[in-house]
C-alpha cells in the first residue's frame, strides 16, 4: 500500500470514528476494534490540553521545513473517538512523525495549574560508579516553584526549593541553608535548579526537532524521544533520549548521552521515573515548605552585578597555600601518576579563587567569584548530586563543554576539572581530595 493510500485510509477511520462517515464493513470491523483494544489503556487527556500542547509544539514544524524537504502532509482534525486510537492510527496506517507524540507527551504533563508529584531513581551507567539515589520532585510551571528531596542509602543528602529564581539549597549533614538570590549566583548556574522531568518538560516546550520512534520493551509499548540538549561547537554534544508509554505518554525513563570526539553516544546517567501523578496547587501545597533543622546556618549567594574582569594572579608556595583559612582542599603532590604542577592565587573584581594545576587536572578552590571555567553552559543538562566524603558532589556540564564535579561545602566550594576523563572518573577525584595541611 502506497503512503498516499495509508493517508487516506487513516482519514476515513478517522472520519468513520468521529460519526462523520458511514463505514463500509471492512472500515466498521477495523473501527471496533480499535475502539475496544483501546479501551482499557485510555489516559483521560483533556481536548484543551491536546490543543494547548500543539500550539506549542507546532511551530517545530515550521522548523523543520527550513531545514529539509518534507513529503505533504496530511492534516486530521480527531475528535474524541478518534483521539483514544491515534497511538494505533500513528504507528499502522499514518507514520505521523514526533510532532503528535510532543503533543501528547506535553498534554499528559498538564497544564500550568498542574503539579507534579514524581519519585525517581538515579543510577549510574556504569555500575559502582557512584551510589544509586532517590528523589521525590514537586514541580509547579504555574507559580514557577520547583522542590525536591535527595536520599542515599535512607540518609537525606540535600532538599532544595526553586521559587520564581530563588534558589534555596539545604544540606542536613552540615545544617546550612545556601541561598542564591538566582540561579547565576551558583556555578552550575540554570542546570542546578532543574529536575530531570522537569528539564524534559522544558525541552518538550522548546524549538528544536525532536526524533521519536515507537518500540517494545519487556513487553511494554513505548516511545523513544530524543532531544537535543547541548550541540554547541567546541563542546561535547549532549542529548537526553526519554521512554514515555505508548498509553499514558508520560515519561518512564530519561537517559543522558554524551558523545567525545572519536567515539559514539554513551549512557552517562539514568533516571528511572517510578511514579508520576498529577495534583492541583492546593493538594500540594504543603510540598513546597523547606524543612529546616534548629540553628540552622543560613548562606547568602548573589549573582554577579558586575562583568567579571581579571586582575592578575600569582603563583604560591604550598607554606603559603597552608596559611590560606580555612583550609583549601587538593589532591596532594601527586594523584594517580599526577604532579602538582603550582598552586595559584588567581584574583578578579568580583573576589579571589584558588587553583591547584596538576597534569590534566585543576582543582579550584572559591567563595565569592565562579571561575569563568566552572559557569554552566546555557544549555546545560541538570546536575546532578551526590553524597561525597566532604561535602555534596555537583555534577554538570560546563560552557566549554568540559564536566565539572563541584564539592559545596557551605563557606567554601571546589571544583575538579578533568577533559580527559570519564564522569564515572570524577566521582574517584572528589572522594580524593583532603584539606591541604
Amino acid at each position: 500500500m502506497s503512503r498516499r493510500d495509508e493517508q487516506e485510509l487513516a482519514a476515513r477511520l478517522a472520519r468513520v470514528l468521529d460519526g462523520e462517515e458511514t463505514p463500509g464493513d471492512e472500515l466498521a470491523s477495523l473501527a471496533t476494534v480499535l475502539e475496544r483494544a483501546t479501551e482499557p489503556a485510555r489516559f483521560e487527556i483533556s481536548e484543551q490540553e491536546v490543543e494547548q500542547a500543539l500550539a506549542t509544539v507546532r511551530p517545530r514544524l515550521e522548523l523543520r521545513k527550513h531545514r529539509r524537504r518534507r513529503q505533504p502532509r496530511l492534516v486530521l482534525a480527531f475528535g474524541t473517538a478518534a483521539a483514544a486510537a491515534l497511538a494505533v492510527l500513528v504507528v499502522t496506517f499514518t507514520q505521523i512523525g514526533g510532532l503528535d507524540v510532543e503533543a501528547k507527551a506535553l498534554a499528559a504533563l498538564g497544564g500550568p495549574g498542574t503539579v507534579l508529584h514524581v519519585d525517581e531513581r538515579i543510577v549510574p551507567a556504569v555500575p559502582g560508579t557512584f551510589p544509586v539515589s532517590t528523589r521525590t520532585v514537586w514541580l509547579d510551571p504555574g507559580r514557577h516553584r520547583e522542590a525536591w528531596g535527595q536520599v542515599v542509602r535512607g540518609i537525606p543528602i540535600e532538599t532544595t526549593l526553586v521559587e520564581n529564581g530563588r534558589v534555596s539549597r539545604y544540606l542536613p549533614e552540615q545544617n546550612t541553608v545556601i541561598v542564591g538570590s538566582s540561579c547565576l549566583a551558583f556555578a552550575s548556574g540554570c542546570a542546578e535548579v532543574l529536575d530531570p522531568v522537569g528539564f524534559y518538560r522544558e525541552a518538550l516546550r522548546a524549538p528544536g526537532i525532536v526524533k521519536s520512534k515507537r518500540e517494545r520493551i519487556g513487553g511494554r509499548d513505548v516511545y523513544r524521544l530524543t532531544l537535543p540538549v547541548q550541540s554547541l561547537p567546541d563542546a561535547v554534544p549532549i542529548e537526553q533520549r526519554a521512554t514515555i508509554d505508548a498509553k499514558t505518554y508520560l515519561p518512564v525513563e530519561i537517559d543522558w548521552l554524551e558523545q567525545r570526539p572519536g567515539e559514539g553516544l554513551r549512557v552517562v546517567t539514568r533516571i528511572l521515573v517510578t511514579r508520576i501523578e498529577r495534583l492541583s496547587e492546593e493538594a500540594a501545597a504543603e510540598a513546597f515548605i523547606l524543612p529546616l533543622s534548629a540553628g540552622a546556618r543560613i548562606i547568602q549567594r548573589a549573582a554577579p552585578k558586575a562583568k567579571l574582569r581579571l586582575l592578575g594572579q600569582r603563583r604560591l608556595s604550598l607554606a603559603e597555600a597552608r596559611g590560606v583559612v580555612p583550609k583549601l582542599l587538593w589532591l596532594g603532590d601527586f594523584y594517580r601518576g599526577r604532579t602538582l604542577l603550582g598552586v595559584d592565587q588567581v584574583r578578579w573584581n568580583a573576589g579571589v579563587a584558588f587553583r591547584f594545576r596538576y597534569d590534566d587536572i585543576t582543582v579550584w578552590n572559591y567563595t565569592s567569584v565562579i571561575p569563568p571555567d566552572l559557569v554552566a553552559g546555557r544549555l546545560a543538562a541538570p546536575s546532578k548530586t551526590l553524597p561525597a566524603p566532604l561535602g555534596v558532589a555537583r555534577f554538570y556540564s560546563s560552557r566549554t563543554g568540559n564536566v565539572v564535579a563541584e564539592l559545596e561545602r557551605g563557606g567554601r566550594s571546589v571544583a575538579v576539572v578533568a577533559p580527559m576523563l570519564f564522569k564515572e572518573d570524577y566521582f574517584a577525584l572528589i572522594r580524593g581530595l583532603r584539606p591541604l595541611g
